[in-house]
């Protein structure tokens, strides 16, 4: 998840650029739950050959993380 969208979760410490876990101790949320956090526009992969056959993207394009 890009980190400008994580901070709308309520969850996220935007001192650290972490998930707050002393917030999800407290409501009971575990943090290995939550989607890993990346700055906008890193590449966190590239579109598999199934995606692309579900998309008609070309396999292997980049995925980049994101924003709102």
């Amino acid at each position: 998840m890009d980190i400008s969208s994580a901070g709308l979760q309520h969850l996220f410490n935007m001192h650290t650029k972490e998930w707050d876990h002393h917030l999800c101790d407290i409501l009971d949320i575990p943090a290995e739950k939550l989607p890993p956090l990346f700055e906008s526009s890193t590449v966190i992969g590239t579109v598999t050959p199934e995606a692309a056959r579900e998309t008609d993207l070309a396999p292997g394009i980049a995925v980049v993380a994101g924003g709102v």
